[in-house]
């Protein structure tokens, strides 16, 4: 069995094993069910709910109900370059099509703006299966730039409820060219604030190496 099996046939068992804890103590209010790693899930935000954080320590992003299926959000990275004219910033609409206790369908896109560079993004769909202490999320989206380059992305991911304040997180993609990321950590909860400890390993690149994933969250 590959390492790429291996990696996915854990996440398959962790899955389902957490579908038996119906009766488990409610998770962590922190728990930050709508985004896995870096990506969303299909849940929604509720409306009202504004959560702030910070991606690799560089790259601060909010996200912000607007009703209880739609939710608008955005960021800029800290530092970039010289020029502060030219600074990118990107938008994260989310709109959440079908919300049950166990399934939800959303769409959404990542468009980052680079002023008097153009700029580009992804457009998505991403569908999530299962509850709070365990569900897998699995999405598909069509990355693009102004400039008219085009090429397909698939998502899989998956979360699993340790214990309350801790949760197993992996988000992997794999693009139309073979080129992808694998990543798998865990998310450390509090009442308000969580922080995110994985490793990122790009797949086809021709060489193996991996790479810190640290993200906090605070919810509002």
């Amino acid at each position: 069995m590959t390492k790429v099996h291996a990696f996915h046939a854990v996440l398959l068992l962790l899955l389902g094993a957490s579908a038996s804890r119906a009766q488990d103590p409610a998770p962590s209010p922190a728990s930050n069910g709508t985004r896995l790693l870096f990506g969303p899930t299909a849940r929604a935000l509720p409306r009202g709910q504004v959560y702030f954080g910070v991606y690799e320590f560089l790259m601060p992003f909010v996200q912000v109900g607007v009703t209880d299926r739609v939710s608008l959000g955005g960021g800029t990275p800290l530092f970039f370059g010289i020029d502060e004219s030219h600074r990118p910033f990107w938008v994260t609409p989310k709109v959440q099509l079908v919300g049950t206790e166990t399934t939800a369908v959303a769409a959404g896109a990542i468009h980052i703006f680079t002023p008097g560079e153009g700029g580009g993004g992804v457009g998505y769909v991403v569908a999530t299966r299962g509850k709070e202490r365990g569900a897998l999320t699995a999405g598909a989206g069509l990355a693009y730039d102004v400039h008219g380059g085009r090429t397909a992305v698939v998502m899989i991911g998956g979360e699993r409820e340790m214990r309350r304040s801790l949760r197993f997180i992996t988000e992997n993609y794999i693009w139309r060219n073979g080129i992808g990321m694998a990543s798998a950590g865990v998310r450390f909860c509090g009442q308000r604030l969580s922080a995110d400890v994985a490793l990122g390993v790009p797949i086809g690149l021709g060489e193996t190496f991996a790479f810190p994933v640290v993200n906090f969250v605070y919810m509002f």
